[in-house]
């Protein structure tokens, strides 16, 4: 029995030695109907353990010849007694299974897929799940079941819904749900207009390389003086965070010098 949770009774035998756990509990010992007066004697394993008359645990069971008993009186078939107890039984660090699946299959494994965990304490898993990059799935739902390994009545489960396959039109791993360029210019290196700066066209916000920024400088641009003004202002800001160099700024500004745009 869990320290602190309550049961409505228990069925109890002459001599019955049980340890509950910290907690009140109300029990009955039963019997069938008796033919006479049945004596039931009560101990606890546990040194904090008390046996009451009352639900509200305030008048103890006395003693009689150094045993505590209630009677099932004759041509009845229970009695009622409260016990409560200030000690914690002594289950320790239960362990908990953890098992998952999906509705899409692709769950792979969960780990650790047990938990030995002491009272109040918390644990954390991993579920593992692979989505293939053919799916036409966009949705799955997943189910995480934790169930106790001594008693697997004793259950808790979660369903998470997932979001997958979701598509990346332009492969630069960034989702097309969270990426701001969704068709980026991928190219190795940043050329504009058809002329080659030779600086690493690489990824620089929310799924943009540096060409995307530039182009979409040009399509902001009133004229070519405006044109060139801005992809400064871009290298710029390239050169404070140090992601390139005063030699790559020079290249990126002279290519767009010299390109025609707008």
């Amino acid at each position: 029995m869990t320290a602190g949770h309550r049961t409505s009774y228990i069925d109890l035998t002459l001599n019955s030695s049980v340890d509950f756990g910290f907690g009140s509990y109300h029990f009955q010992a039963q019997s069938t109907n008796v033919a006479g007066t049945v004596q039931v004697d009560l101990s606890s394993a546990s040194a904090g353990g008390r046996f009451y008359s009352d639900s509200a645990c305030q008048n103890l069971i006395p003693a009689n010849n150094s045993k505590i008993s209630v009677s099932i009186a004759l041509g009845t078939s229970s009695a009622n007694f409260f016990y409560a107890d200030t000690v914690p039984g002594t289950v320790v660090n239960p362990t908990t299974t953890i098992t998952a699946a999906d509705d899409a299959a692709f769950v792979s494994g969960v780990a650790p897929s047990t938990l030995s965990l002491g009272p109040g304490a918390s644990g954390v898993t991993a579920v593992n799940l692979t989505v293939p990059a053919s799916t036409p799935l966009s949705f799955d739902t997943l189910t995480v079941v934790a169930r106790s390994a001594t008693n697997p009545v004793v259950s808790n489960s979660a369903r998470i819904g997932l979001a997958i396959g979701i598509p990346d039109r332009d492969g630069d791993g960034v989702p097309d749900d969270r990426d701001a360029c969704p068709d980026s210019n991928v190219a190795a290196t940043v050329i504009i207009d058809g002329n080659n700066s030779g600086v690493q066209n690489l990824q620089v916000a929310n799924g943009c390389t540096r060409s995307d920024l530039i182009a979409r400088v040009g399509a902001e641009s009133v004229n070519h003086g405006d044109f060139v003004s801005g992809v400064a202002h871009l290298t710029n800001w390239w050169v404070r965070d140090g992601s390139i160099s005063g030699r790559d700024k020079g290249a990126i500004e002279s290519a767009a010098a010299r390109a025609r745009i707008p």
